[in-house]
């Protein structure tokens, strides 16, 4: 299977029996949208006293699964991705 985040709506060209878009190299560009709502959303969450967004074990997945990625990638193969047993306290 595959995975696609980020992908720009933009203009969509079509010539010469071929279609296509441009794709911009900065992440920042492609993602700017979505870290402005992240920041305004922990904003609205601290002005009410809550915490929100992701944790160190989000960021832990995160990297296992990169980790697991990056392996399958060179390897040419199915890697799996084994988590520690999670804590109670990210219950």
């Amino acid at each position: 299977g595959s995975a696609r985040v980020g992908d720009d709506h933009g203009m969509r060209v079509t010539a010469r029996g071929s279609a296509g878009t441009d794709v911009p190299q900065d992440y920042l560009v492609r993602f700017a949208d979505a870290y402005d709502r992240e920041v305004q959303d922990w904003v609205d969450a601290t002005r009410r006293g809550r915490v929100t967004g992701a944790t160190t074990w989000d960021g832990y997945a995160a990297s296992v699964v990169a980790e697991a990625g990056v392996r399958a990638l060179e390897d040419g193969t199915r890697v799996p991705v084994d988590l520690a047993p999670r804590p109670a306290l990210y219950g």
